[in-house]
């Protein structure tokens, strides 16, 4: 993100995340770096396999970045890159103040596209939109953390690249004995990263003993394997006013 929002240390940190990432990709892979504020900038018209000549430019175009492209418009750099065709899955790293006014379409287009493309998300300075970063990475199967004037860049950064180096569980179901009349919220379940975790909410219609209680069966895509977790122990939590709804 280049935009005039990002003057000042928020320019300067997403710089130094940008070098560490560069720096930090696997060999054999392929890459791009891409600016944007109103317009954007692409660094190679398609993305390169990473080098040391491509890298190299890489990292002098992150050492001299400056906050001028005008205002912030995630949606067109990513659909761009959208459009750009993969047979595998690609890890987008997405480094911004968020300060978008279409944040609705921006979230619909990742979510449209997340089959093959994860999102790993890192908010800029104090006053970025938390909620675009964080929805950003979760509709995606990747990872957000936000970076502050005085944290430590790479420990921000380097379990992002970590996680995206992981792949994900898809597909995913719940499957409760002689009952499936649950609801699940979220819905779909969205993809879990195996450095990851996410909160999945069932809800049955109230009566004596609970489905649950006898345990349940989570499947699901774990690369192109098919894979079942089976849970026998389910905890009874202590009867509370708000267990009813």
């Amino acid at each position: 993100d280049c935009s005039g929002s990002m003057r000042g240390p928020s320019i300067m940190n997403a710089a130094e995340c940008l070098e560490i990432i560069i720096r930090s990709l696997p060999q054999n892979s392929f890459f791009n770096v891409i600016l944007f504020g109103s317009s954007y900038t692409k660094l190679f018209e398609n993305s390169q396999p990473y080098n040391n000549e491509t890298s190299t430019k890489a990292i002098s175009k992150a050492q001299n970045l400056k906050a001028d492209l005008g205002g912030t418009n995630i949606y067109r750099p990513l659909e761009n890159i959208f459009k750009e065709g993969r047979s595998t899955q690609r890890q987008i790293f997405i480094l911004t103040d968020g300060e978008v006014e279409n944040t609705e379409e921006v979230l619909q287009l990742v979510s449209n596209n997340s089959r093959n493309n994860r999102c790993f998300t890192i908010g800029i300075g104090r006053g970025c939109d938390a909620g675009l970063v964080e929805e950003i990475a979760n509709l995606s199967g990747g990872k957000s953390d936000f970076v502050q004037d005085d944290d430590s860049i790479s420990e921000k950064v380097i379990p992002q690249l970590q996680s995206s180096l992981s792949m994900l569980l898809t597909s995913i179901e719940i499957h409760v004995e002689e009952d499936e009349s649950f609801e699940v919220s979220p819905f779909p379940i969205p993809p879990i990263n195996a450095n990851g975790s996410t909160a999945v909410y069932l809800c049955e219609k109230k009566k004596e003993e609970s489905s649950f209680q006898k345990g349940m069966l989570v499947s699901g895509l774990y690369g192109d394997d098919q894979i079942e977790i089976q849970i026998e122990d389910v905890e009874q939590l202590v009867n509370v006013e708000e267990d009813e709804y």
